[in-house]
């Protein structure tokens, strides 16, 4: 769903991959549009989801690391202790995230709860977190909550989002870019 969005903000977060740094991705279809577009240079991926380990795996440049943990089979994830324990060995310079849904109070919400405790620990541990999530997802809330708007860095949309959602966001402090 929402391919075309998705796509274009994989397209506007490229610009945020350089060699030389350390990157988690979430399990989400948007961060796999991101992962699906990415050069193979020299940089460090960590993840938990099995699609993105198998996309990169190819890779000769990329370090990647998988967290491990126990496989879930519904969601194609590693999860539990051991995940989060790998997560937390590592320095992440940006983790990208997506969600169900962005709740102008609440933050970032996700409908599985083993996923929002891995995204809750990548939005902790991280220096940067970029929240990729199509405009269908703003002003929605789903079962478990894993990041306040204060411990996003950015958020990455597109242009079909309600400008007044996109004005509450941006007045929370906020950076949002609205990809073409």
């Amino acid at each position: 769903m929402q391919v075309a969005s998705k796509q274009a903000i994989a397209q506007e977060a490229l610009s945020l991959i350089v060699p030389g740094r350390t990157y988690a991705f979430d399990s989400s279809t948007t961060a796999f549009a991101l992962v699906s577009i990415v050069p193979d240079l020299p940089y460090r991926v960590v993840t938990n989801a099995y699609a993105v380990l198998e996309h990169f795996v190819g890779m000769e440049h990329v370090e990647l690391i998988s967290t491990g943990g126990r496989y879930r089979a519904k969601t194609h994830t590693f999860t539990g202790q051991t995940t989060i324990d790998t997560l937390r060995r590592h320095n992440i310079h940006t983790a990208f995230v997506s969600c169900i849904g962005i709740d102008p109070q609440r933050g970032a919400s996700e409908g599985f709860e083993q996923q929002a405790l891995i995204k809750e620990r990548l939005v902790q541990l991280a220096e940067e977190v970029v929240l990729l999530a199509d405009s269908t997802k703003l002003n929605q809330r789903s079962e478990y909550f894993f990041a306040n708007l204060d411990q996003i860095s950015r958020i990455i949309t597109d242009r079909d989002a309600d400008p007044l959602a996109v004005a509450k966001l941006r007045a929370s402090g906020l950076d949002v870019t609205l990809a073409e």
